[in-house]
């Protein structure tokens, strides 16, 4: 008698349902899966830092290797001769003067600055350089506001903040972060005049055609250094710290710094050299 063979049935077409269903479910999980890395690739590994050096080789050298960009002045200018001065130089010479060492200035251009960190170059950066986490740099405390302030003219006496320049004219550089913060102010009652550029709502603040100016610290400086009749009305009206920069791992050169910053400005020298240079 010849053996039945098991012949294949055919699936219902319930099996074949719930098996389409389940082969959709896989087709849109991996397409899904696909999206999310296209749209949050993965990090990339974290690598260890190298090893802290900062201020062993400052001490072995005898020398703080400073990165600057010297074209920006009251900070740092350069001479035709290539010599810098301005007010990140004398700071530099004074930090390294408490650290046992003498400055060496690189003047590099901006865009540059932090590369010559990490490539070894410098061994700190001081150069209107704001704390960005972003670059994954070491900074230490501020040493300069450069927020906004209120300018009035010098011979002005009696204006020490917005307060008293109730229904008054006030110039800021249109599309500035002075024009920014002033129209934030929700109990403002100061008349605004925007212009195209800071120097324009200077030379009417002078002239008396205004009654105010607010403009960062750098750029009132500047003014007041090129012989501006004017002068810094009341406190800073916002924060904008500068800070000393260094390689990640150098947390040693860091908190040097920072003890030097603070030796600097119990002195007096640091106000000395604020009041002299901006």
């Amino acid at each position: 008698m010849a053996l039945e063979q098991d012949v294949p049935r055919s699936f219902t077409t319930s099996q074949r349902k719930f098996m389409l269903f389940c082969a959709c479910l896989v087709v849109l999980g991996a397409v899904a899966l696909g999206w999310s890395l296209t749209r949050y690739p993965p990090l990339p590994p974290r690598h260890p830092l190298p090893p802290d050096t900062g201020m062993a080789q400052v001490e072995a050298s005898g020398v703080l290797r400073v990165a600057m960009d010297a074209s920006y002045p009251p900070f740092a200018v350069a001479a035709a001769d290539g010599s810098v001065h301005g007010f990140d130089v004398d700071l530099a010479r004074a930090i390294a003067g408490q650290l046992g060492a003498t400055a060496q200035l690189l003047n590099i251009s901006e865009d540059s600055l932090s590369d010559a960190l990490i490539a070894g170059q410098a061994d700190v950066i001081i150069s209107e350089q704001r704390p960005d986490p972003r670059l994954g740099l070491a900074y230490s405390i501020p040493y300069y506001n450069a927020g906004q302030v209120l300018l009035v003219a010098a011979d002005n006496g009696q204006i020490t903040g917005l307060t008293d320049l109730h229904d008054q004219t006030v110039g800021v550089e249109l599309g500035s972060d002075a024009d920014d913060w002033l129209r934030r102010q929700p109990a403002s009652t100061v008349r605004v005049k925007h212009y195209d550029a800071v120097g324009g709502a200077i030379a009417d603040l002078e002239a008396g055609a205004i009654a105010a100016v607010i403009t960062d610290a750098p750029n009132a400086a500047d003014f007041m250094q090129r012989g501006a009749t004017i002068r810094i009305a009341g406190p800073a009206l916002t924060q904008d710290p500068y800070v000393v920069a260094a390689a990640p791992q150098n947390l040693s050169l860091i908190r040097a710094v920072n003890r030097a910053l603070t030796a600097l400005q119990a002195d007096g020298t640091l106000p000395a050299m604020l009041a002299k240079d901006v």
